[in-house]
């Protein structure tokens, strides 16, 4: 039930977009450029575009945990979430190792959402790089980014809930999604010189896949 009325919901975020674009190209040039009309404008651009983002996440939070999680490669993983940022000026640096973890299926989303957190937020991002590296017996992932980085008040405030310039709610995901199998993410990163987010796996949650 609850699929069907999330794309219902969909159709008709869809239809007041659409109704919202006819509106802005019909209006009289005098009106259009109405600095007053043009803030409205982007006002419910920014609302139909939260309402649907924040369906969307009702649909990633609701899988959260379902499925049991399962051995993934780090660099296939990382590099399939950065396929859809294609042809956006961002370059992808993503170290290549036969390093497994075991986590949720939906870790590709978890990357997805730390990569499209840089393009969104850092202002002005052009590389993301994606490594990992053994410190004890641990794994640490670090994704980190070339842009205006997080204010040392916000390190850990942006993995809660509705905090944030949009609907707050990509890294809680990530946060959701990492914690089904035991993994941590915090922001290490300087303010001014990107953000870098640390992922530890813990022992027994990643190995070596000696067939790479």
């Amino acid at each position: 039930m609850s699929n069907i009325t999330r794309h219902d919901i969909l159709n008709q975020v869809n239809v007041l977009s659409g109704y919202t674009e006819l509106i802005s190209e019909t209006l009289p040039e005098d009106v259009k450029n109405d600095p007053r009309i043009g803030k409205y404008l982007r006002n419910l651009n920014k609302g139909i575009e939260t309402i649907h983002g924040q369906i969307v996440f009702t649909k990633d939070y609701q899988e959260l945990g379902v499925v049991s999680p399962i051995w993934q490669s780090i660099s296939d993983t990382a590099r399939e979430a950065a396929f859809p940022f294609s042809g956006q000026s961002l370059k992808f640096s993503i170290e290549e190792s036969g390093v497994e973890v075991y986590a949720d299926p939906l870790l590709k989303k978890a990357f997805y959402n730390l990569f499209d957190n840089s393009r969104a937020h850092g202002e002005h991002v052009t590389e993301i790089s994606v490594s990992f590296c053994r410190i004890a017996d641990s794994l640490v992932i670090e994704v980190k980014d070339d842009g205006i980085g997080v204010s040392p008040v916000m390190k850990e405030l942006i993995f809660e809930k509705s905090v944030g310039k949009n609907t707050g709610l990509g890294l809680f995901l990530v946060r959701g999604i990492l914690s089904i199998t035991g993994m941590e993410i915090k922001e290490t990163g300087i303010e001014g010189t990107g953000a870098t987010f640390k992922i530890t796996v813990p022992p027994g949650n990643w190995r070596e896949n000696a067939s790479q």
